[in-house]
């Protein structure tokens, strides 16, 4: 497949402080990447090298052919801010979208059925003549993204686009951007913490930790034998003389003569219904959001 992204060396310092490391990084074209991580590992910082927006101190970036300090590449590359900002607030929507279409030598006519289309997915006719700094998150959200669709980029760069929208909202992004992808050459990279729009949407994982990719892969890849973890609610007597061993390494919490613990460790839910007194067991699968958070915080390695 044709590589249309590609990364080589970087790094990033922010105020004398390394946020971002890349030895190698590829991306092909028609790929949809989720890159995940906790607050601070470097997601945003890495999606706006790509896009150009900021440059890495050292290293190369080649998008689309061209390097990220070349003024072209914001022809092929699209990135959609957090919560819809970098619009002009004493302008309409519909103002909004006409100057920023001919920044990019799009004629409004030329895309005004597609204007339509995208009006009616994400029910945003109502606030087309709305000025933008009486838009809701939700809806400069959307904004945002009728735009980057309009420009037609060939490599589309979210920042946690789903902030803002509600359910029927994130459904309809859901089949736009699969859409967008089958019909063309459109390469997706987003920030995200909806693990579940990530598990509808996305063919690769990108994980950081501290400004590194420490995984690369599927999420089935990197959730492994985690994906089908239980989590159990457990409330005992407390009216062993066993208790302290086996509350040791289990997160509980005291009620009165009661004794509720959550854990997803077999062996741990085996020992206390063996050794204590139960008055209640509950049994749930656990979100991928608490398993990601194992992942990379637990014994992984990551």
């Amino acid at each position: 497949m044709n590589k249309i992204i590609k990364l080589k060396s970087i790094e990033k310092y922010f105020r004398n402080r390394k946020v971002l490391t890349v030895s190698e990084l590829t991306v092909c074209e028609g790929e949809v990447i989720a890159v995940l991580g906790a607050n601070g590992a470097g997601k945003s910082t890495l999606i706006k090298i790509i896009a150009g927006l900021i440059l890495q101190d050292s290293g190369n970036v080649e998008v689309c052919g061209l390097k990220n300090t070349d003024r072209r590449i914001h022809e092929k590359v699209k990135l959609v801010l957090e919560s819809g900002k970098g619009y002009y607030d004493y302008l309409t929507a519909e103002q909004n979208i006409e100057y920023f279409l001919k920044l990019n030598n799009i004629n409004c006519r030329e895309v005004g059925t597609a204007m339509q289309e995208m009006f009616a997915l994400f029910d945003f006719e109502p606030y087309r003549q709305t000025l933008v700094s009486e838009l809701s998150q939700g809806n400069r959200q959307k904004l945002s993204l009728i735009v980057a669709l309009l420009c037609q980029p060939q490599v589309l760069c979210l920042d946690e686009p789903t902030n803002g929208l509600d359910l029927p909202a994130k459904k309809k992004l859901e089949e736009i951007l699969r859409k967008a992808v089958q019909g063309k050459a459109l390469t997706i990279l987003m920030t995200t913490h909806d693990i579940e729009f990530v598990k509808n949407l996305t063919n690769r994982i990108l994980l950081l930790n501290k400004g590194e990719i420490v995984f690369d892969g599927s999420l089935a890849a990197l959730l492994g034998d985690k994906k089908e973890l239980i989590q159990y609610t457990i409330e005992i007597l407390a009216d062993s003389e066993k208790l302290p061993a086996v509350l040791q390494g289990v997160e509980y919490l005291a009620e009165g003569d009661r004794i509720r613990i959550v854990t997803s460790d077999e062996k741990k839910k085996d020992r206390i219904l063996k050794e204590t007194t139960v008055i209640g067991l509950t049994a749930e699968p656990l979100k991928i959001e608490d398993i990601l958070c194992e992942v990379l915080h637990g014994d992984s390695g990551y």
